[in-house]
């Protein structure tokens, strides 16, 4: 991924929605982008934007648009990022993933909204989902440096979009690469009565395996100073996964929005949406939808 050039950040104007704001401000002055700031104003009977030059603003507009300016001019004493502000009407996700593709973003910021729909998700599920950019999604507070970055890899084109994603917007946090072996084929020899010790043979000639293939796989995604920890472990990938977070707590978890086996339109790449669910800080999810993957079935 090269360095944002525009980077679009929702926000409902609450704390965690400005958290989005102020990471996109910081991210925006490293980078020399562009910041737009985007509020939603809730209307679910359209999903169009108020036209510039259209109707009168009312009094809830004009209260948002106050707001909003007052939070790029927070922004501007403290980070030198002059952001501009759009007031939009509509449903949330849809026009916040409308508005990132309108504006050609590099990065789309947010703040975890949980917020849940029983079919549908939460509204950054939703967003995610929608989005043909990288979205980082806001936890933490909004000026807590990012130090440590765990990125999860089953080798997919989402996950070398994630990973290279991560090491361009913080370059300077330490990374590490996680990697998950899939162990039914030490389930399948138990069964049949392989001795215990040809099986710990066969895991640790997989394991050591897939730590070489993992480094092969991220060396041309990082800049050749990065030297990410490889932790390859065996076992469900989104078990796997909380275990590593629990245990490293990052302050960014980056995740492909789809895996090796193709885009799930209705339903968020199980692994990414149970990292939307547990991660304890930010979460990165990136990975372009692929019109000529297959849908799975």
């Amino acid at each position: 991924m090269e360095a944002p050039r525009r980077i679009l950040a929702a926000t409902d104007l609450s704390a965690q929605g400005n958290a989005a704001a102020w990471r996109g401000a910081e991210l925006a002055a490293r980078h020399g982008a562009r910041l737009t700031l985007l509020y939603i104003l809730e209307d679910r009977r359209t999903t169009h934007p108020v036209p510039d030059g259209g109707e009168p603003a009312t009094t809830r507009d004009r209260a948002a648009a106050t707001a909003l300016q007052g939070l790029a001019d927070d922004l501007d004493r403290a980070t030198g990022v002059s952001a501009r502000t759009r007031i939009q009407h509509g449903r949330p996700d849809r026009r916040i993933a409308m508005a990132a593709e309108e504006a050609d973003a590099d990065l789309l910021c947010i703040g975890a909204v949980g917020e849940r729909d029983a079919e549908l998700g939460t509204v950054t599920e939703r967003v995610v989902r929608e989005a043909h950019c990288p979205v980082l999604v806001l936890r933490r507070g909004p000026r807590e440096p990012i130090r440590t970055v765990l990125a999860a890899s089953d080798l997919s084109e989402g996950a070398a979009a994630a990973l290279a994603a991560a090491a361009t917007l913080f370059p300077e946090a330490e990374l590490s690469l996680a990697h998950v072996v899939d162990d039914w084929a030490e389930d399948r020899a138990r069964a049949a009565g392989v001795a215990e010790a040809e099986v710990e043979r066969q895991h640790n000639a997989a394991v050591a395996g897939a730590r070489e293939a993992l480094a092969h796989w991220a060396r041309p995604l990082l800049p050749d100073e990065t030297q990410p920890h490889l932790l390859v472990r065996t076992g469900d990938p989104r078990l796997v996964l909380r275990r590593l977070m629990g245990q490293y707590r990052p302050d960014v978890t980056a995740v492909g929005a789809s895996g090796r086996h193709g885009v799930e339109r209705l339903l968020l790449g199980s692994t990414a949406a149970d990292c939307l669910r547990h991660a304890p800080g930010d979460i990165l999810v990136s990975g372009a939808r692929d019109e000529h993957q297959e849908e799975p079935t």
